[in-house]
């Protein structure tokens, strides 16, 4: 080759993964509360954050009057492992039993948050 170098470029293709799940699978609250705190984790950290989002799906809870509706953004910052996010529970004065409502990480992931528990003022 004439004193010419000949090169290739090499590309390492990472082939680690992580999952993602709530640590726990249900929650309770007491409405007086005013907010929920649910976290997620990660099975491995990230050299990147990573933003998930997570929905609400209603059960016995109504949406916009028991809590306050998703979609939430969860980000874990790089190296990080479990991130929180805050759903607002609404403390009201009404006498009623327990409600219920689900959270759910980007479609494929499913947490029955149940029951919320709200405490009645008697």
């Amino acid at each position: 080759i004439d004193g010419d170098t000949a090169s290739a470029t090499v590309t390492i293709n990472s082939d680690d993964t992580a999952t993602v799940d709530f640590t726990k699978s249900a929650y309770r609250v007491d409405e007086s509360k005013g907010v929920l705190k649910p976290a997620l984790v990660l099975t491995n950290p990230s050299s990147t954050d990573i933003t998930l989002k997570v929905r609400d799906n209603p059960d016995t809870a109504i949406r916009g009057k028991d809590y306050i509706a998703g979609p939430f953004d969860v980000t874990f910052l790089a190296g990080m492992t479990k991130a929180s996010f805050n759903v607002s529970i609404t403390d009201d004065d009404v006498l009623e039993n327990d409600e219920t409502f689900n959270l759910i990480i980007n479609d494929g992931f499913y947490l029955m948050v149940s029951p919320v528990h709200l405490v009645m003022p008697w």
